[in-house]
């Protein structure tokens, strides 16, 4: 992003120069501040997509440790990850998946889920008397409708930042 420096003539040449030496000292800095408070930005607006997409706590740690921004204090270069569960419930296709006793977080979500066919089947699993069942599973988008999230708020940041630099501020 470029930066536009206006100088007017009134006030002194030595006031101009101060203020160009003072933005060139405080510009260096500037990107690795944006940088790391919109990454923390673009982390929480990935976690609110992801709770918006329909994806529940209790399907892993997507919540804490499983969608994180990382960044040198000082570095230039910032990183988001996202578990790779994560990046499958994103973007996996429509598939079957059998409920069984074995796959004991399924079958604790099949019983808590809204749709009462499954959650009576899940019963009947967990009692013994059905082996097993299918059910339909489908993606759920977040990663897209996170990054638009915090796409939109990079560029107020950066003219903020900028104006503050060269305010001095």
């Amino acid at each position: 992003m470029g930066v536009v420096l206006r100088i007017n003539s009134v006030g002194s040449a030595q006031t101009a120069i101060n203020t160009l030496k003072r933005v060139g000292k405080n510009m260096p800095e500037m990107p690795p501040k944006v940088m790391m408070r919109w990454g923390k930005i673009l982390e929480r607006d990935m976690k609110s997509a992801a709770r918006a997409a329909g994806i529940k706590p209790f399907t892993g740690t997507l919540y804490e440790k499983g969608i994180e921004y990382r960044q040198r204090p000082r570095g230039k270069v910032g990183m988001l990850f996202i578990r790779q569960y994560g990046v499958m419930l994103d973007s996996m296709k429509t598939h079957l998946v059998s409920v069984n006793r074995r796959r004991s977080r399924l079958l604790a979500w099949a019983e808590q889920a809204q749709k009462g066919s499954i959650s009576s089947r899940a019963r009947l699993v967990k009692g013994g008397k059905l082996k097993k069942f299918p059910i339909v599973v489908r993606a759920h988008p977040f990663i897209r409708a996170g990054w638009g999230r915090a796409r939109r708020k990079l560029r107020p940041m950066l003219v903020q930042y900028t104006e503050q630099t060269l305010k001095g501020g």
